[in-house]
């Protein structure tokens, strides 16, 4: 689950296969970027439009993302995006967008906490939002209709399930704040966990408090492991002889 997580292009994929909804995107690689160049600005108005988010899918933290406004500021964002992978995704921009996190705890029966929603110091929660400035903020729960914010825990429980998640993951969205459309970003399976990060915020939140959340996570860890161990991990063919 974690490989899959790792890859935004990869599980945006799968969330599009089973109809989870996910802002439109494009992926481009490094020959094809520069077979297409020229024509790149174009390509992604009429696939993605403007504006959009620049980002090197298997990379966390918000590090090598760029939110570009207009064609003109394309070209440096792709350039900054391939210092850090082999490809590139452009993702549409959700407008008028709310960051609502979502954390989500268990094995095969998961449960998902209470929405919180994240009000970036930034344009969008990049590096500097998160780790360096201080001056975002959380508010838990977020102020969603009853209505959204079980929308949006249920389709937490079931990205988790489609990427074949365990233990613990925070699932990542963007909501209109219009329309009340959601779109799910992306998975965290193995989000922050210090004192200022959502995870343990969400859960105490939820009625959760960060002692029994650690008894939780080793329960379930336990249970993982009895329930692999269980499996074969060697096949021995039975003898064959033949004349």
């Amino acid at each position: 689950g974690s490989a899959v997580g790792m890859d935004k292009v990869a599980q945006k994929r799968i969330y599009q296969a089973l109809g989870i909804p996910t802002a439109a995107f494009v992926v481009v690689t490094a020959a094809q970027h520069r077979a297409s160049a020229k024509r790149f600005p174009k390509l992604i108005a009429e696939a993605v439009g403007y504006p959009c988010f620049v980002k090197p899918p298997n990379l966390g933290s918000s590090v090598g993302i760029s939110k570009v406004h207009s064609p003109r500021e394309l070209a440096p964002a792709v350039r900054l995006a391939f210092r850090y992978d082999t490809k590139v995704m452009v993702e549409r921009a959700v407008p008028n967008a709310l960051e609502i996190e979502v954390a989500v705890l268990g094995n095969d029966a998961p449960k998902a906490s209470v929405c919180g929603q994240i009000i970036a110091s930034n344009e969008f929660y990049d590096y500097n939002a998160k780790y360096v400035d201080g001056a975002s903020r959380a508010v838990i729960p977020a102020p969603l209709p009853v209505g959204t914010s079980e929308r949006i825990r249920g389709l937490a429980v079931a990205a988790y399930q489609a990427l074949d998640l365990s233990g613990m993951a925070r699932m990542d969205f963007l909501v209109d704040a219009k329309t009340r459309k959601v779109y799910l970003s992306e998975a965290n399976t193995i989000p922050g966990f210090t004192s200022i990060s959502m995870f343990p915020k969400l859960w105490a939140a939820s009625g959760l408090p960060y002692a029994r959340l650690l008894d939780e996570l080793v329960r379930l860890a336990q249970e993982r492991h009895a329930a692999r161990g269980k499996l074969q991990t060697s096949f021995k063919p039975k003898q064959q002889w033949y004349r």
